[in-house]
């Protein structure tokens, strides 16, 4: 009798503790959400607890005094075709063929020469006809004024124009014309028969001037293209970047909440401290993630920014890039009939391998 009572006094025990710890785990989940509203206002209170409470994130990026410059990607295609270092000494490489061609066509252009000179000569009377008299001597005075035209002709020949004329004023005595002309006009034309009758060094050098400028203008259109498409990929990549900071940045704002709410629960009992230490590291891990993402979108902007500047002394190399185009996702009709026969159609037939041929020889 004694131990039937014994056995019945325990199972109420046990009962009544049962009951004891569902309403209090029923109390516990209806304030938790209050609870955690308490213990964020005491952390934030600098209020003393058993787990030390966690600290704001710091600024890794302090780049928000910086002037802002909002950027698309047809602004920033518009600056690297103004600015960027390699198309500007890509567009110098034409322009010096141009000097060079011009150079080179000069050898066929119209020459004009000309030559003026004076020249007077006093020397002594070797005759007493020819002087003025003792003492006195004879002044001559050369006076040359000439002029020409030549030309080069691009099939080989070439044509010289001159006019050749000298003045002469003396006062000798024994000249009927104190002032004499001597004028003597010449033309004379050259063509060679069988020399140059091909090609000459000039003409060779007009043919390869050309083809060389051929080249650097084709040379400057892969680089304008190729710049195009950096900086096309480069603008996507910094706005992946820039989305990459802020999925990082409400990554660790949720682990620091994820860390209160274990604080909160460690208090009320309803959590091992173990847990807090594990939402602890794992706000670290973002922290971590975060400033990794931070440097890839430095690194993305400064790759976006050697493209679109002039150097460092443009004034938007100081700025912090804002991209303000977004990728836009559209949804592609699939015509799932048309798959289905192309898949089951024959693809291309492949030529068979050639087998190799076999002698055997019998022994």
């Amino acid at each position: 009798m004694k131990l039937k009572c014994l056995i019945w006094g325990a199972a109420a025990a046990a009962l009544s503790m049962t009951t004891a710890v569902a309403s209090a785990q029923s109390i516990t989940e209806g304030r938790v959400q209050e609870l955690i509203r308490v213990a964020a206002s005491r952390a934030g209170a600098g209020a003393q607890t058993g787990v030390p409470p966690q600290t704001g994130t710091p600024t890794l990026n302090p780049e928000g005094a910086r002037p802002i410059l909002a950027l698309t990607v047809d602004e920033a295609i518009k600056l690297a075709l103004d600015r960027n270092l390699d198309i500007a000494v890509q567009r110098l490489n034409p322009q010096t063929f141009d000097f060079s061609l011009s150079g080179l066509r000069a050898f066929y252009r119209p020459t004009l020469v000309s030559t003026l000179s004076q020249q007077s000569v006093t020397q002594p009377s070797q005759n007493t006809i020819s002087g003025q008299g003792a003492g006195q001597g004879i002044d001559t005075h050369l006076t040359t004024f000439n002029g020409g035209l030549g030309q080069n002709f691009l099939w080989g020949g070439n044509l010289s124009l001159a006019l050749n004329n000298n003045r002469t004023v003396t006062n000798a005595q024994t000249t009927f014309y104190p002032t004499s002309y001597g004028p003597n006009w010449s033309a004379l034309y050259t063509q060679p028969l069988l020399r140059n009758f091909r090609t000459d060094s000039t003409r060779q050098q007009l043919v390869v001037t050309g083809l060389n400028q051929d080249i650097s203008e084709i040379q400057l259109q892969a680089s304008i293209i190729n710049t195009i498409s950096n900086v096309r990929i480069a603008y996507w990549d910094y706005v992946f970047a820039v989305q990459s900071v802020d999925v990082a940045r409400r990554s660790v704002e949720l682990a620091e909440q994820l860390v209160k709410d274990n604080q909160t629960r460690v208090e009320i009992g309803t959590m091992a401290p173990i847990d807090v230490v594990q939402a602890q590291s794992q706000a670290a891990t973002q922290r971590q993630l975060q400033a990794t993402a931070q440097g890839t979108r430095r690194t993305a902007e400064l790759t976006l920014k050697r493209l679109i500047v002039a150097g460092t002394q443009d004034p938007n190399w100081n700025v912090e890039l804002d991209p303000t185009d977004r990728p836009d996702f559209r949804p592609e009709a699939v015509d799932v009939g048309a798959a289905v026969r192309r898949a089951r159609s024959p693809g291309p037939t492949l030529p068979r391998p050639a087998r190799a041929c076999r002698s055997t020889t019998a022994r």
